[in-house]
């Protein structure tokens, strides 16, 4: 699970969320990475040799995730305000 702070417009909004590869504890009841350094990642750019381990975020998910946060602290139903979020995005990538 991965804790993510965004502070816009002077707004602190909270997200979590699980990466498409969660952490395994091993036989010693220590966390193993599900892809140690070294090994190849699907999510790793082309042309790097060096495998990234945190999570990859597009700006239109922020755009969306703080439009949503702030319908949601405006009172506004969840469905409504997910609705204001993924229009948020939607209008955001095609200006």
């Amino acid at each position: 699970m991965r804790r993510l702070f965004l502070t816009l417009v002077g707004h602190t909004i909270f997200c979590l969320f699980e990466t498409s590869a969660p952490s395994q504890t091993a036989a010693g009841g220590s966390l193993q990475q599900a892809n140690p350094p070294g090994s190849s990642s699907a999510a790793e750019p082309p042309g790097t040799d060096a495998p990234r381990t945190d999570a990859l975020i597009g700006k239109f998910e922020i755009l969306a995730t703080y439009t949503y946060a702030k319908a949601l602290r405006a009172g506004l139903p969840e469905p409504e305000a997910k609705q204001r979020g993924i229009v948020a995005a939607v209008m955001g990538a095609r200006a």
